[in-house]
């Protein structure tokens, strides 16, 4: 039971339409976002896009982006640099932040899916 009117909601509803694609996803390798012209550091985020179709990757990528902000480590960000990867993660110790979780094609192993490192800006960039 919701505690408003559900026609309060319809049009809402309308444009949260399941996505739904079966084909693995394919995209840039570097994107670039600028942020802020004051922002002191570039997060680099890093997603593991093997065998994700579109769905499942905004999944990843939303949780990464989010989970980070949510912990400070994209505040003061000049830009942020996202890396679609092909390949899985190597884990490093810079990462300020890890995504793991269960691999989908293999319930029983733990797959790391998302790792922000963050970097000072270089002058003049």
């Amino acid at each position: 039971m919701l505690p408003f009117p559900t026609q309060a909601t319809s049009s809402l509803r309308r444009l949260l339409k399941t996505l739904r694609t079966e084909q693995p996803v394919q995209l840039p390798e570097l994107v670039s976002v600028p942020c802020s012209r004051t922002g002191t550091q570039v997060p680099h985020i890093d997603i593991d896009t093997r065998d994700l179709n579109l769905e499942e990757y905004l999944v990843q990528l939303n949780h990464t982006l989010c989970e980070s902000y949510i912990e400070g480590h994209l505040n003061g960000a000049a830009r942020i640099v996202l890396h679609n990867a092909c390949e899985p993660l190597a884990p490093r110790r810079a990462c300020r932040y890890r995504r793991v979780q269960r691999d989908p094609r293999d319930e029983t192993t733990l797959r790391l899916f998302g790792c922000v490192e963050v970097q000072p800006t270089a002058e003049g960039s």
